[in-house]
């Protein structure tokens, strides 16, 4: 394909700092990115943590970021938008997680703020760019055995905000869950995961809504030795008909149905 530009240079050089006292450890870094096309950009990040009693953790974060458009975003033909700007975004995150006999967890409160978000518009054929956007959420983790059974569970509970319209972020769900569950019993083992998800919008403006949707995958494998394992996959057991996004004028991408997938591992 022939694009404006086939190529560019991006030089960068950086610092990191960590340093531990004690019950409290620190890390500080700083980032220089001079690029081509787009030019200088400065990115910096700072970490604090504490230990607290009874196995528990207390860690606050900040971290920008400097993200260029790609050759495809700029230039593609039919569909490349060459005034794009770099987006930049700012991230604060505080996370308190415990590590205990029966397990451990985490809970995770984060802000970020991005400039100039670029996305694909469904109404444009193309990508164009959001001045500001705001993505807030929670995110929670657990895992534990329970009766010789791996359990591993997470949640996200996501707020997204087109802050000059005031609207949400295309394909960002609100909510998602996972949990994982495995058991071993001597060669045999035995897994097991479920998806859930709700529901998003499809377009900038709010009015076309995906359905949320759940999935379920399961396994079963074999050590037949030391080396060697046989391991067998369902991935979507129940064939369930889900959409993961929607085309303004050519309709539902087709989801995938039910995956059955065979492995044979050998590790000497």
């Amino acid at each position: 394909l022939s694009y404006g530009k086939d190529e560019r240079e991006n030089n960068a050089g950086f610092a990191q700092w960590q340093a531990d006292y004690g019950r409290i450890d620190y890390a500080l870094g700083w980032r220089h990115d001079s690029n081509e096309q787009f030019g200088s950009s400065d990115t910096r990040n700072a970490a604090a943590g504490l230990d607290l009693p009874m196995g528990m953790k207390l860690i606050a974060s900040y971290g920008e970021g400097f993200n260029a458009p790609t050759f495809n975003d700029l230039y593609y033909p039919g569909y490349g938008n060459p005034n794009l700007e770099p987006e930049s975004s700012k991230n604060r995150e505080l996370e308190l997680r415990g590590k205990h006999a029966w397990g451990q967890w985490s809970v995770n409160y984060f802000i970020n703020d991005v400039d100039k978000l670029i996305q694909y518009n469904p109404a444009t054929f193309g990508p164009d760019q959001i001045e500001s956007a705001r993505i807030e959420g929670l995110e929670l983790s657990l895992a534990t055995v329970v009766r010789q059974w791996h359990i591993e569970a997470n949640a996200t509970l996501l707020d997204t905000e087109d802050k000059n319209s005031g609207k949400e972020l295309r394909r960002r769900a609100d909510s998602q869950v996972n949990i994982d569950v495995d058991r071993q019993w001597q060669q045999w083992g035995v897994n097991a995961s479920v998806r859930l998800t709700s529901d998003r919008y499809e377009n900038t403006s709010n009015t076309d809504e995906l359905p949320g949707y759940g999935l379920v995958d399961a396994g079963v494998s074999y050590q037949i030795n030391d080396s060697l394992k046989l391991q067998l996959l369902v991935k979507n057991l129940f064939d369930k008909d889900y959409v993961s996004a929607r085309h303004f004028s050519l309709g539902n991408y087709e989801s995938i149905g039910r995956e059955a997938l065979l492995s044979v591992t050998y590790a000497p």
